[in-house]
């Protein structure tokens, strides 16, 4: 209802601070696969600082909010760190492949369809909530199965012996 208005910026911005991760992971390990530990330690030393840092700062100006933009601001420069540190290391790597695009292509069309449905539909409870949160993700599936064929090529190659 109405008095959870307020944490919608919040939870807006875990969202993108979990969406940053799932990049920022992929980095770190390119950073520990080839055995640079001293550059993760360095980074995640340097983002710690900055966000507490950043957090203090920010919370006294803009509350909860304020710590969870300085989370998305420190997230942004380990992202960066380690975007330049494994181009430094890593020859010919492509910092954004082909599966990205169609994973932000299949959230945006997602986006698309479940906010005409919520702007068409009344949600009164938790059946119509998890009636649209399910066409959501069904809706990203079935549009990444339809332009990724990386994930078709993998899905018959998981799931062969089976069919």
């Amino acid at each position: 209802g109405g008095e959870y208005r307020a944490a919608v910026p919040l939870l807006v911005g875990l969202a993108l601070y979990q969406v940053l991760q799932t990049q920022v992971r992929m980095y770190a390990r390119t950073i520990s696969g080839i055995d640079k530990p001293n550059l993760n330690l360095r980074i995640s030393t340097f983002t710690l600082v900055l966000n507490v840092g950043l957090g203090i700062v920010l919370l006294f100006e803009y509350g909860a909010l304020g710590v969870v933009l300085a989370t998305i601001l420190a997230e942004t420069v380990r992202y960066l760190l380690y975007v330049f540190t494994a181009q430094r290391h890593v020859p010919n790597l492509n910092i954004l492949p082909r599966t990205l695009f169609e994973q932000l292509a299949a959230g945006g069309f997602m986006f698309v369809v479940v906010e005409f449905v919520h702007e068409s539909v009344a949600i009164t409870g938790w059946t119509e909530l998890l009636a649209v949160v399910g066409l959501g993700a069904g809706v990203y599936c079935l549009v990444l199965l339809a332009i990724s064929k990386g994930l078709r090529i993998t899905l018959r190659s998981v799931y062969q012996d089976i069919l």
